[in-house]
């Protein structure tokens, strides 16, 4: 919230055991006049962050929700397996993807009909990463 003048809109929770730390908002301003190359990286920072939401607001005006959903699960597979239920359930993962639960479900099912995943109790198992890449888009 250093540079909005409205305060905090928004708020997380942390998925792991988390440290936080915190800095009074004159104590950072301090700390960026007297050290430069603080405020390029906080600027390089918050570019990678628009470039973020910009993406998003793409995905959300122009790409179906198989399609965010594909891109999600590359995006959070190690080689072939997501472990779904262990690290998101089915109402993040559409939060994550801009839909509800229940389209998610339909999505996955839909995924695992064309091959491209199996569901199992704790895990989705992607079983053609090329074809699910080309539903990413």
């Amino acid at each position: 919230a250093l540079f909005d003048i409205n305060g905090n809109t928004v708020s997380a929770q942390a998925m792991v055991p988390s440290v936080l730390y915190a800095i009074e908002k004159s104590e950072l301003e301090a700390l960026v006049r007297e050290y430069p190359q603080l405020a390029l990286n906080m600027i390089k920072v918050l570019a990678r962050q628009m470039h973020d939401y910009l993406s998003l607001v793409e995905d959300l005006s122009f790409k179906s929700v198989i399609s965010r959903l594909a891109r999600i699960l590359l995006e959070y597979s190690r080689e072939t397996t997501v472990h779904n239920p262990s690290k998101f359930s089915q109402q993040e993962i559409a939060a994550m993807v801009g839909t509800v639960r229940e389209v998610i479900g339909r999505s996955l099912k839909a995924l695992e009909k064309e091959g491209l995943i199996r569901l199992d109790r704790s895990r989705i198992i992607i079983m053609d990463s090329q074809a699910l890449r080309q539903v990413a888009g």
